[in-house]
């Protein structure tokens, strides 16, 4: 059996925020809510950035569904 893996792949804060039709606000109070579980960002100097591996277990999960 052969395992197909994603590449490691970063997508950083705007490209989240499209990906889920929010603003840097909103992405901002998802990390501030810890109960929420939101995936963390990797700091590159003042970036952030997300795995998108995270992301789609994030998805996955059910928890990316927005909460209003």
């Amino acid at each position: 059996m052969t395992w197909i893996t994603k590449p490691r792949r970063e997508l950083d804060t705007a490209a989240v925020c499209r990906r889920y039709c929010v603003c840097d606000t909103t992405l901002d109070r998802w990390l501030s809510n810890r109960s929420r579980g939101f995936p963390e960002p990797n700091l590159n100097g003042r970036r952030r950035f997300w795995l998108e591996s995270d992301l789609d277990a994030y998805d996955a999960a059910g928890l990316g569904k927005p909460l209003i």
